[in-house]
């Protein structure tokens, strides 16, 4: 799935504003179901997504979504 269906669906859902989520990385495991499901060693993902320019990571954990600011 691309980045821009997830910030579709979340935007969809009313759980974000489709704008803020522009410079995110989201990282994740999409299941056949529609879960999306955690997934190991986030780290080198998010050392990447900052080398990018990005300012944030998505990351879904055992209770929902959690995200974090890349300083």
């Amino acid at each position: 799935m691309k980045p821009s269906s997830v910030r579709f669906l979340l935007a969809a859902s009313e759980e974000i504003h489709p704008p803020s989520l522009a410079n995110f990385a989201l990282v994740g495991e999409l299941a056949l179901s529609g879960e999306v499901r955690r997934v190991r060693r986030v780290l080198p993902i998010a050392i990447q997504a900052r080398a990018q320019g990005l300012t944030g990571i998505l990351v879904p954990s055992d209770k929902g979504l959690w995200g974090q600011p890349l300083k």
